[in-house]
């Protein structure tokens, strides 16, 4: 009788591995009512595969034709005690579950929260979304090059070190990726390991595909992947509760990192207010992390800036703006910098903090600056200043037919209430207590 088996999960196969003797594959398993099947591939010792077939594990007839199917390919007299303590194996795995484990109070790592620094939470899902044309796919790969060649795109934005990346598309072909990857490495003047990135075209829904995918993840030693993108990835009905539970429910079971490209439904696209992603509340209330892209052309049509909105994060404060910059060479290569983002994509909040850099200015002109109800704004001004962000400037004397204007505080210093606020840049502000 062969020494002790080992149960390994490998995607979503389940290997029982005899040392020197068996390995047996157990497949696409399923339940339903009294029946636990599953397709079952055995392979002696030299790695031959000796029969597959879908088999019924609890049932006595259908793991007696698998052994003597077996038996008959490779006579010997072990084979029905590996193949039934296999099947009560696999099936006791499968039963069980994952086991409770201690919960027990551990300080955060930096290096193993944050795949991006504050902006995308390592081994979960962030969701990247926007208009068509925003630049979304060109960031997806650039953060993938990122890790890869462990580099920072900017200041701001760096990606942990990967080692394998899988981009997972629903929206070009094998060819056009191709291009684009050597335009960005050409840009950068570095190119990754081959292999390093794998492609592959999708035709499917995702959830019709994710078998293979979490099996390719685990054989690869995949760290990132990149689903591009949601809507077609969800099936013909995205915008279902259904669509978007089984998708990002499936991503998440790859238990590594995820970007989610998505985009933004048209009265959405047209508007200044902060967008969510197109579809189901779900995708919003799932996702650890949701980023807003808007795109922009400067004069140079041969420059597009990508402005960045954190929308959500789920453990921590989100970031102010940020922008990455492509620029389009003649040549064909893109070069990647830093960039000034368009705060006109930012909540109320951030842009009157960003207008009072200028200097104190009364609600009317804020109203005017920036195309908004009066009414709003006060509204505003006066949650910040119960955050301890802004204060009122002037003389108490005033009548009430007299506005009064706004101004920063400095929160590094002891400033009082009536005296001329500091102004401070926002990036030396307290973060924590933006409400962007």
């Amino acid at each position: 009788m062969p020494t002790d088996p080992i149960l390994k999960p490998l995607g979503e196969s389940l290997f029982v591995v005899w040392r020197a003797r068996a390995v047996l594959e157990f497949a696409r398993v399923s339940e339903h009512r009294d029946s636990l099947s599953a397709e079952v591939t055995v392979s002696n010792a030299a790695g031959t595969a000796l029969h597959w077939a879908r088999v019924n594990l609890a049932s006595t007839q259908g793991r007696g034709a698998l052994i003597k199917a077996v038996e008959e390919t490779e006579p010997t007299d072990d084979w029905r005690p590996i193949i039934e303590r296999s099947c009560r194996l696999v099936a006791k795995h499968i039963r069980t579950g994952e086991p409770a484990q201690p919960l027990i109070a551990e300080p955060p790592s930096a290096v193993e929260r944050w795949a991006v620094e504050g902006w995308m939470p390592a081994g979960q899902i962030t969701v990247l979304f926007g208009d068509g044309g925003a630049g979304k796919s060109y960031l997806a790969l650039i953060l993938a090059l990122s890790g890869l060649l462990d580099r920072a795109i900017t200041s701001r934005w760096r990606m942990v070190t990967l080692h394998r990346v899988l981009y997972l598309d629903w929206e070009t072909d094998h060819a056009s990726q191709r291009v684009r990857l050597w335009r960005l490495t050409q840009g950068l003047g570095s190119t990754p390991q081959d292999g390093a990135i794998l492609h592959r075209t999708m035709r499917r829904p995702l959830r019709d595909e994710i078998g293979p995918i979490r099996a390719e993840c685990a054989r690869q030693g995949v760290d990132f992947v990149i689903a591009d993108s949601l809507a077609p990835a969800s099936g013909p009905e995205p915008e279902h509760a259904d669509a978007a539970l089984s998708t990002l429910l499936a991503l998440r079971s790859l238990a590594v990192t995820v970007l989610c490209v998505a985009h933004v439904s048209k009265l959405q696209a047209d508007a200044k207010a902060p967008a969510r992603p197109y579809g189901s509340v779900h995708i919003q209330n799932l996702a650890r992390s949701t980023i807003e892209a808007r795109g922009s052309e400067a004069d140079d049509a041969r420059v597009s800036t990508i402005s960045l909105y954190h929308r959500k994060l789920n453990d921590g404060h989100r970031q102010p703006p940020a922008a990455v910059q492509l620029l389009f060479d003649p040549s064909g290569l893109i070069r990647v910098t830093s960039a000034q983002p368009d705060t006109g994509g930012a909540t109320l909040a951030f842009q009157i903090l960003d207008a009072l850099q200028r200097g104190p200015q009364k609600a009317g002109q804020l109203a005017e600056e920036l195309d908004v109800a009066p009414a709003t704004i006060k509204k505003t001004l006066q949650r910040l200043e119960k955050r301890d962000r802004v204060l009122r400037v002037g003389d108490d004397d005033l009548g009430r037919s007299q506005e009064r204007s706004w101004g920063l505080i400095d929160t590094k210093r002891d400033i009082k209430r009536d005296s001329q606020p500091t102004t401070v840049p926002l990036s030396s502000a307290n973060d924590d207590a933006v409400p962007f």
